[in-house]
């Protein structure tokens, strides 16, 4: 029982740490840096990151536990724009 609890924390963690480097990409995407003769977006930079937290979830804790992280982060995501309108409205 206090296995599994902290395998959930940890996976937890990585979906949160998974979730901000996507947001950080987003946001980085729209700023551009010249490397030698090409120009890039300075996302670039957050993409292994992303890559490796998406790889390691997939292979130790399966498939099925990655595809229900992101249905998670989605209803989180979903709710949290629910609290915020309800908030604004009020």
């Amino acid at each position: 029982m206090k296995k599994e609890i902290k395998k959930n924390n940890i996976l937890m963690l990585m979906f949160g740490i998974y979730t901000g480097a996507i947001i950080i990409q987003n946001i980085l995407a729209t700023k551009q840096i010249d490397i030698t003769i090409f120009t890039v977006t300075t996302g670039i930079l957050v993409s292994p990151l992303v890559f490796i937290i998406q790889d390691i979830v997939a292979e130790i804790y399966g498939y099925k536990d990655a595809k229900n992280g992101v249905v998670r982060i989605y209803y989180e995501f979903y709710w949290s724009f629910i609290i915020y309108i309800s908030n604004k409205i009020t």
